[in-house]
């Protein structure tokens, strides 16, 4: 074999072996739609979207930058996220003109993408939406400081991610998007708090966990109350998150979760007493028997001291 056919033996086999060779897919988080064309003062909205490229991804976390300047940040909508659990809802925090959008959230059991009817392929699934206006004759972005996805290994192992920034361009004139302009009238969906025990948790202490979800502008935040009556309290509610401590650890009261949505709806979900309370539990009515019993006794010696 001489040296020519050497050299096209080696490329053919490298060749052959970069293709055979598995190719990791880096989960990407982009914009949707990745740019916009928008005059000063009108709104345009976008969706944050997560492509796991079949990966199963755990947890997300990242930060957006803009110019205060150039862009206001109208809204961010939390619903239909398929982020579950947020550890830091989306938030935003200015220093002078430089302002970020920051967020991190789990989703249990982990994201593959979103299955459609019929459709055996995974899509990417919405992670909030945003709605915005721009406010000087100019462009900008959305850029990305920092971002990472974990995967649902039981490690939290960090996945590759492909970060795209959304372009905002000046010309042109994107629609009022009335869904903004509508107020959200539908309150949360419909959840189950239960109540639990765990050696790790509080203790070991009775608590409670609970979940809700908002299709609209996104949850807000829960209250809770506990009362020995069924009828749903109207006030005497503490701010609340899950898993919350239970003050009553007999487990004898009603409990109430009411969860509210950016929007001022709420939805309330009530916890049946796992041990009901009886009237002959409380010492107040054996206080009660016995000063009647007193007064009888008394009454009926002043009534025997007469005759």
């Amino acid at each position: 074999m001489n040296l020519i056919t050497k050299l096209i033996f080696i490329f053919l086999l490298s060749t052959l072996c970069f293709l055979l060779s598995p190719t990791a897919k880096a989960a990407k988080l982009y914009f949707q739609p990745a740019a916009v064309d928008l005059e000063p003062g009108r709104l345009a909205e976008a969706e944050l979207m997560l492509d796991a490229q079949n990966e199963a991804i755990n947890a997300v976390e990242a930060e957006l930058l803009f110019d205060a300047d150039f862009l206001e940040l109208v809204s961010v909508r939390e619903g239909g996220s398929i982020v579950s659990l947020w550890l830091n809802k989306p938030a935003v925090s200015c220093q002078d003109n430089l302002c970020r959008l920051s967020f991190s959230g789990v989703v249990p059991g982990g994201f593959q993408g979103v299955l459609k009817p019929y459709d055996h392929n995974y899509y990417p699934g919405q992670i909030f939406k945003i709605f915005f206006k721009v406010k000087s004759d100019s462009s900008g972005q959305l850029d990305w400081p920092t971002g990472r996805v974990l995967l649902n290994d039981g490690l939290g192992t960090e996945a590759q991610l492909s970060l795209t920034p959304l372009a905002i361009n000046f010309g042109g004139t994107v629609q009022p998007n009335e869904a903004l302009l509508i107020k959200d009238t539908a309150g949360p969906g419909p959840f189950v708090p239960a109540v639990s025990q765990e050696p790790s948790i509080f203790s070991g202490k009775y608590f409670l966990a609970f979940l809700a979800t908002d299709k609209g502008e996104g949850l807000d935040h829960y209250e809770v109350a506990e009362t020995r009556s069924k009828a749903v309290p109207e006030k005497n509610w503490n701010y609340a998150e899950s898993p919350y401590l239970l003050v009553d650890q007999s487990l004898s009261r009603y409990i109430f979760v009411k969860a509210v949505d950016k929007a001022g709806n709420f939805r309330i979900a009530t916890v049946e007493p796992a041990k009901p309370y009886r009237w002959y539990q409380d010492y107040l009515v054996y206080v009660i028997i016995l000063i009647i019993l007193a007064m009888v006794v008394l009454r009926f010696r002043k009534n025997k001291a007469r005759k």
